[in-house]
């Protein structure tokens, strides 16, 4: 899926390239640096749908209970079939014991891998998402659609298993923390020109609502206001793609810092989307949102000669949120103001990354779902400048790799584990995430510096048991002029720290590179 991701981007960011260069050489006065064209286009200032047709399309809750039923059966057909139906389970399915899921007496955190638990149950609830939003239902009501499915098939699927507390959680809450990113991205494909690349990408992130569409008859209601590359001027985007090269310095446990460095090699994509009038522009607008418009989209890594050592995904959506701008352009067409957003929010992370890359570990592993988050952002426009202040911080619900458990083991006086900690060597964790994201831009060049931090503690603790970690970026990159190109260079210092017990463990590394990608 990753796979297809990149490829389908790429594509369509060589297309926006091509475009853009040809449009800036038809008109050089327009300067594509900063944020191309969006803001020099005239639009319309009310907030766009999300779903947007030629006639009116009303919810149809009927097929979607069917949708849902169908993916809630598809499971099940699966589930059936797997080899290690025959295991000993906790329960039977008896009525003794579906009474005892019932009165919640049979509920508990399970067992499973981590990657059952915080990868394939989010698909799933993702599944269950789509398949009410796809039929048009407000995202409150896809995500009540969620839960039945998720309750749906913890008391009638996983016949002969308890109701796992950790798998209602996250299938769930991942429903709309991936499902209303994905499905804003088709919509804003299908908002956009109806050229391949974007038709084709209107079905690859929103697959339920294409096929829907397409039964319906519907035909989409493409924008009138288009910049560049085809895409809705009336509404902010912002699309990343890059790869590039690095060095990274790691501490060793016992020679210190500098006694390891590998070179790597560096991708990332990501998509920035504010269904919110002039974002960027000039206007004056106060208003509150509730319909997705505002949601994020990540995936980044990086690969060795042997390996994979780092993977981060991470989505966000916006729940309810209000928005305020105030912006005008002088007589030299020079913009003035700024704009704030204050909003609830909500999201999913996953991440691996290798900090001990001559073996001594093994690879970190984080992923869980984020409840409820608070989001603060700030965009300053001061003529040729531009600034930019993103301030989060979330709770969150996550399977954790404990980084101290390999020092923990190693000790005489160490206890019993848990069966998840000591055989599958995770532990369920709630903490909580800071994050900080400022930027200064003029012209073609921008500075930017990225915050991070992260805590977790056990749940469960037969022995004090928690995980933080670190991380400080700073980028500068320029755009190479009538291109949607940029190269840029970084530095990033990354650091993890795990306590359990009386053991501890820790680890620092530091990072530099360059990157070449486009933007638009």
């Amino acid at each position: 899926m990753l796979a297809a991701c990149v490829a389908l981007l790429v594509v369509c960011g060589v297309s926006a390239v091509k475009v853009r260069a040809q449009d800036a050489s038809r008109d050089p006065s327009r300067d594509p640096s900063g944020d191309p064209g969006r803001d020099q286009t005239t639009v319309p200032a009310e907030t766009p749908p999300t779903f947007a047709y030629t006639t009116p399309a009303d919810k149809d809750y009927l097929r979607a209970m069917l949708e849902l039923s169908g993916v809630v059966g598809f499971g099940f057909l699966q589930y059936i079939t797997e080899q290690d139906i025959v295991r000993n389970y906790d329960v039977n399915y008896s009525w003794k014991m579906f009474r005892g899921k019932l009165l919640f007496e049979q509920l508990k955190l399970d067992t499973n891998h981590l990657g059952t638990n915080f990868i394939g149950h989010p698909i799933g609830g993702t599944s269950y998402y789509m398949a009410a939003r796809g039929n048009r239902l407000s995202i409150a009501e896809s995500f009540g659609f969620t839960v039945a499915g998720s309750t749906l098939w913890e008391y009638f699927g996983e016949v002969r298993e308890i109701v796992s507390i950790n798998d209602m959680i996250v299938t769930s809450l991942a429903g709309p923390a991936i499902g209303e990113p994905m499905t804003q991205l088709g919509a804003f494909f299908d908002r956009s020109s109806p050229a391949l690349r974007n038709r084709i990408l209107g079905v690859f992130f929103a697959p339920v609502k294409s096929i829907n569409d397409l039964l319906d008859g519907r035909t989409l209601a493409r924008s009138q206001h288009l910049d560049y590359y085809g895409f809705p001027a009336d509404e902010w985007h912002q699309f990343d793609l890059s790869t590039g090269v690095g060095n990274t310095w790691e501490q060793h446990p016992t020679r210190g810092v500098g006694s390891s460095v590998t070179q790597e090699w560096r991708y990332s994509i990501a998509s920035h989307l504010a269904r919110l009038p002039d974002y960027i522009g000039a206007g004056h607008h106060s208003l509150v949102f509730s319909d997705g418009n505002v949601s994020s989209f990540e995936v980044s890594g990086a690969v060795t000669e042997q390996r994979v050592v780092d993977l981060h995904v991470e989505t966000q959506l916006v729940l309810v949120g209000h928005y305020f701008r105030d912006a005008h352009r002088d007589s030299y067409g020079k913009l003035w103001g700024y704009g704030t957003q204050i909003g609830v929010t909500t999201g999913y992370e996953l991440t691996f990354h290798d900090y001990d890359r001559e073996g001594f570990r093994p690879i970190d592993q984080i992923a869980g779902v984020e409840p409820l988050g608070l989001l603060f952002e700030h965009r300053g426009a001061f003529g040729a400048g531009r600034i930019f202040t993103r301030l989060s911080a979330t709770s969150d619900f996550a399977g954790v790799r404990p980084y101290a458990l390999r020092m923990y083991r190693q000790r005489a006086d160490k206890v019993v584990l848990p069966y998840v900690l000591d055989q599958h060597l995770y532990y369920y964790g709630v903490g909580g995430r800071l994050m900080g994201h400022f930027g200064v831009s003029a012209g073609l060049f921008e500075v930017e510096a990225k915050l991070r931090f992260e805590g977790y503690s056990a749940l469960e603790e037969p022995v004090a048991l928690a995980d933080q970690r670190a991380s400080v970026e700073g980028r500068v990159s320029c755009e190479i002029p009538y291109t949607a190109a940029r190269v840029a260079g970084f530095i990033e210092r990354r650091s993890r720290w795990g306590y359990m017990g009386p053991s501890q463990a820790a680890r620092n590394e530091l990072s530099l590179g360059v990157e070449i990608g486009a933007r638009y």
